[in-house]
């Protein structure tokens, strides 16, 4: 029988994996809807990179910032490709951006510029 302790740990390895899933197939959704073409997920590379950015970042803002980064002005994006490592390399500056602006405005807004794409327009990276 498992501890009290080593079940908390089974339970949290259980649903970081949940949330790396989560995440790719995200990130997989919006390069589809971006590309027309699946994303060719490099599993044991990017699944490091999406666990390294879940220990400072909640799934949330992750999606938020993929959201941006497939609908950024950045030339740098746009010649190094639209993958999970350009993505890890380039979350700083995503998360920057995010936060001049979208600063003092509500979640709702921010939404409503995300589905009409009004956002991406906003930001230059």
């Amino acid at each position: 029988m498992l501890s009290s302790e080593e079940t908390a740990v089974k339970i949290e390895h259980r649903k970081q994996a949940e949330q790396v899933k989560g995440f790719l197939h995200h990130f997989g959704v919006l390069y589809k809807a971006r590309f027309g073409t699946n994303y060719q997920c490099f599993f044991s590379k990017d699944t490091k990179l999406v666990k390294k950015l879940l220990e400072d970042s909640h799934i949330e803002e992750l999606n938020n910032m993929a959201w941006l980064f497939f609908n950024c002005q950045s030339d740098f994006i746009h010649k190094a490709g639209h993958s999970i490592g350009v993505f890890y390399s380039q979350i700083h500056k995503l998360k920057e951006q995010w936060h001049y602006s979208t600063n003092g405005l509500s979640q709702n807004y921010i939404k409503e510029l995300m589905t009409t794409g009004e956002l991406g327009n906003m930001v230059r990276l």
